[in-house]
């Protein structure tokens, strides 16, 4: 395949614990923290109803497949 372009995509986001959670748990730390433990560091970054900011960022990349396959 060819990259054809790539695209930096950022956006930032206030955030509730519970989404942080629900991020924590899509990631490596998940294979080394139980959800109790995850959803505990959380609620320290946003306690009760609060939130906290956070930021989004991807690399979108279009490919394309070789000419010369």
């Amino acid at each position: 395949f060819d990259i054809v372009e790539h695209t930096v995509v950022r956006d930032r986001r206030d955030v509730s614990a519970s989404t942080i959670a629900d991020l924590v748990a899509m990631g490596p730390t998940a294979f080394h923290r139980d959800r109790d433990e995850i959803e505990r560091a959380a609620h320290a970054f946003a306690p009760g109803s609060s939130t906290t900011p956070v930021t989004v960022a991807v690399t979108v990349t279009v490919c394309q497949a070789s000419v010369d396959r």
